[in-house]
């Protein structure tokens, strides 16, 4: 897929919006495959992220993008891309099973409340065009709706745990709706993943984007022209 986009589209990186797969055992079962571009990927909820921070840790990470050429993207990091500034923000609430890690350790599968204020400094500090994260900011007027086939375990995994996913017709991440109030500009798109499908919406002058789920429509971005277009592989 990465190798089709870049001969056919040029593609001179690839943004993925989290849920990559980062668990030890399918990290090693891969261990030998490199990307044809490079690949920067945030955290999505379905990763082991306590693992996943040791890696950061101990700058394994580093030898993923000379082995690999994958970068994984921490929160609240920034990346140039041909003059094209894109500030990361990963992580994301479980709806179907409990929330996991520790806040202390910065291990959880949800983003905290520091991360996402780190995220506003250092974004308003360099004001990316672009913003990838793996869920959306909640109750702005993005307009996803939540699954019906979870309506059982919000309540449990998520309102009684003492976190808030935001109206139903209009779901998402409270955190990331931090993020989006505590910005001083608007980036020109934001891109997320999570509902594993397209939806799309503008506010204040920034385009939303959901990218559909893997195997269906890629989403190209042109950094020179700033045009973004869905395309379907061969």
């Amino acid at each position: 897929m990465v190798a089709w986009a870049r001969d056919r589209y040029r593609v001179d990186a690839v943004l993925q919006a989290g849920d990559f797969g980062f668990y030890r055992p399918l990290m090693r079962r891969h261990a030998h495959f490199a990307y044809a571009v490079p690949v920067h990927a945030v955290c999505g909820n379905h990763e082991d992220h306590r693992w996943l921070r040791k890696m950061v840790k101990r700058r394994e990470t580093r030898r993923w993008v000379d082995e690999r050429c994958l970068h994984y993207q921490d929160r609240g990091s920034v990346r140039v891309f041909a003059g094209s500034k894109v500030g990361f923000l990963g992580g994301a609430l479980n709806v179907d099973r409990p929330q996991r890690g520790s806040r202390r350790r910065h291990t959880t599968n949800y983003i905290l409340a520091d991360q996402a204020d780190a995220a506003v400094e250092r974004f308003n500090a360099e004001r990316p065009a672009a913003i990838v994260t793996h869920s959306c900011p909640a109750g702005i007027g993005i307009g996803i709706h939540a699954n019906p086939a979870f309506a059982y375990d919000v309540p449990e995994n998520i309102i009684f745990r003492g976190f808030t996913a935001g109206p139903k017709d209009d779901c998402g991440e409270s955190q990331l709706a931090r993020l989006w109030h505590g910005l001083t500009y608007r980036p020109r798109f934001w891109f997320f993943g999570h509902f594993h499908h397209h939806h799309q919406t503008e506010i204040d002058g920034t385009r939303f984007i959901c990218l559909p789920k893997l195997g269906q429509e890629l989403g190209v971005w042109d950094t020179d022209s700033g045009d973004f277009t869905l395309v379907m592989p061969d």
